[in-house]
C-alpha cells in the first residue's frame, strides 16, 4: 500500500508540490505509552484533531510540534460505545511534564461531562515552538518518574490545570500508574500545533523511493491538475 508519507517525498523528489494537506491523524495500531515509543502523525502543516482508542489501563502518546506563542490547546472527549473519561497530558522534547487536567475547566459547553481541557493563553501553556508530546489516559492513569508522581493528583483535584508540581516532577517520564476505570475510544481537538516537521531521508531510503517515482509520477500530476 502506498502510504501518504511515501507520496508527499515522492513528489517532492520530482519538484511537484501537492495541495497544502491539513487533515486529522487517527491511530495507526496502537501509539505508545512514552517518548521513546509515541506515535508520530504524518503529514504537513495544521495537525487539527488526534481519533484513537485505548483500553483499560492503556496510555495514547503522540508526537506534535507546538507552534508557540501561548496558543496550543487541546481538548478530548469520550465517545461510545464505551464511554472514556479521558485525562490530558502535555510533555516536553525532554519528557517532562508541561500541564496536565482532568476535567474541563473553566466550563466548557461545547464539551461533553468528564472531557478534558489543556487551555490556550494561561501560564502554563507553553510559549516555546518545539517537538513536544500529548498524551491520554483514562481516569486514574497518572505519569511517573523516578522521582514518584509528575503532577498532583488528578481525580483529587478534578477541574484544575495543574503543573508538573508532584515530587516527581522535576524528572522526565519513565512509566504510568494508577488504577484504570474507563476505556473506550476518543477525538482530541487541537489548535496552536503542526505535523513534527519530516526528517530528510538517508540515502539508502531515498533509493528506495526512487524505485516507485514512475508509478508516483502520475499520482501526483493528477492531484496537480485536479487542485
Amino acid at each position: 500500500m502506498v502510504t501518504r508519507a511515501f507520496v508527499l517525498v515522492a513528489c517532492a523528489l520530482m519538484g511537484i508540490v501537492p495541495s497544502a494537506i491539513a487533515l486529522p491523524w487517527t491511530e495507526m495500531g496502537d501509539a505508545g505509552l512514552l517518548p521513546a515509543t509515541a506515535q508520530i502523525p504524518i503529514g504537513t502543516g495544521a495537525l487539527n484533531s488526534i481519533a484513537g482508542t485505548i483500553s483499560f489501563g492503556d496510555v495514547d502518546m503522540y508526537e506534535i510540534f507546538v507552534t508557540g506563542g501561548g496558543t496550543f490547546s487541546a481538548s478530548a472527549q469520550g465517545a461510545f460505545p464505551l464511554f472514556l473519561d479521558p485525562q490530558l497530558y502535555l510533555f516536553s522534547a525532554a519528557g517532562l511534564g508541561v500541564y496536565a487536567n482532568d476535567n474541563a475547566f473553566p466550563p466548557n459547553p461545547f464539551l461533553t461531562p468528564g472531557a478534558s481541557l489543556l487551555p490556550a493563553g494561561q501560564p502554563l501553556t507553553p510559549t516555546a515552538p518545539g517537538v513536544y508530546f500529548l498524551a491520554i489516559s483514562g481516569i486514574d492513569i497518572e505519569p511517573v518518574s523516578s522521582g514518584g508522581f509528575i503532577f498532583p493528583c488528578l481525580i483529587c483535584n478534578p477541574n484544575a490545570v495543574v503543573g508538573p508540581t508532584g515530587p516527581g516532577g522535576g524528572f522526565p517520564i519513565t512509566n504510568w500508574s494508577g488504577t484504570p476505570f474507563s476505556a473506550g475510544s476518543y477525538t482530541i481537538s487541537l489548535n496552536g500545533a503542526e505535523f513534527v516537521p519530516a526528517a530528510v531521508p538517508e540515502p539508502a531510503t531515498l533509493g528506495l523511493f526512487a524505485t516507485g517515482l514512475a508509478g508516483l509520477g502520475a499520482l501526483c500530476w493528477r492531484r496537480r491538475r485536479r487542485a
